[in-house]
Formats: C-alpha cells, sequence, structure tokens
C-alpha cells in the first residue's frame, strides 16, 4: 500500500512566494493536505492524516519515530481518518482548521503524516514545512480613562 502526501498548503496563503503566510490571531489557520493513492489496481481504506505546528525538529525519515517526536513539539496538532475508499491514482484534499488565538505569537513549523489505520499502522509519508507561518502578536488592549469627576453628595 502506498499514499503519497504531495503537498501541504496553508491559508491565508502569502501573496509572496517564499514568504510565510501571516495570520493575526483573530483569524483562523486552515492547513490544506493533499495525499494521493500511488497503487494503480488497488483502492485504500482507512486512511488517517495528522498535522502538526509549532517549534517542530526536523524529520528523520522514519514516519512513525517522527510522529511521536512532533506531538510532543507542537503547540497544536489535528488529524482527520477517512473510511472512504481512495481508488487507485485518486488524490484527495483534506482541511483542518486551527483558530489563531489558540497559538502564541512567532514564527511557527509545519508537517503532516499520513498513514493508514491497521494494526500495526502502517505509516506511508510525511511532509515538513519548516517557518511555514507567523502567527501575529495580540493587539494591545488599550480602554483610556475619560475623565474623572468628583462631586460631593
Amino acid at each position: 500500500m502506498r499514499v503519497k502526501l504531495l503537498s501541504i498548503g496553508i491559508q491565508p496563503a502569502s501573496a509572496q512566494a517564499g514568504v510565510k503566510a501571516s495570520v493575526p490571531p483573530d483569524k483562523t489557520l486552515r492547513v490544506s493536505v493533499t495525499i494521493q493513492n500511488m497503487m494503480e489496481t488497488a483502492s485504500v481504506y482507512g486512511v488517517g492524516i495528522y498535522i502538526y505546528i509549532g517549534s517542530l525538529s526536523e524529520p528523520t525519515g522514519d514516519i512513525a519515530a517522527d510522529h511521536e517526536t512532533w506531538l510532543g513539539e507542537a503547540e497544536q496538532t489535528g488529524g482527520v481518518i477517512d473510511d472512504a475508499a481512495l481508488a487507485p491514482l485518486e488524490q484527495r484534499t483534506y482541511q483542518i482548521d486551527f483558530p489563531g488565538s489558540d497559538f502564541t505569537a512567532g514564527v511557527k513549523d509545519v508537517a503532516a503524516v499520513v498513514f493508514i489505520v491497521a494494526e500495526p499502522t502502517f505509516w506511508c509519508d510525511e511532509l515538513y514545512d519548516p517557518d511555514a507561518i507567523e502567527i501575529q502578536e495580540k493587539p494591545e488592549v488599550v480602554i483610556p480613562a475619560g475623565g474623572v469627576s468628583y462631586e460631593e453628595v
């Protein structure tokens, strides 16, 4: 069985190539992951996607070990399991939303793994995008005093 991760997309997308997406804390970060069943004759069932966002280690090539490492390092994680058949050579895109308010400000790495739900888990592929996003600082709330008055009662 072979399912390949084709891409990780970040929204809001940056207007300039090579510049990380910048997310205000009051907005939602949408991560899109596109996969493809690389087998020419067999469908795949029980495909899982896991996404990690934070200050992540670079991948080692051992997908299961990277999954465990990234789970411990990630500031936020999310995922999906799809029981629908992924037909031979079919591509499918999944989207997972993360509220910007759930992050601390700063630059974040994004990684994803794809696996087949089985016993044991069949780890298929991983992608790692360093410094992919920047979560902006939360604006300081300033409420000026309108004035003070005194009177005798």
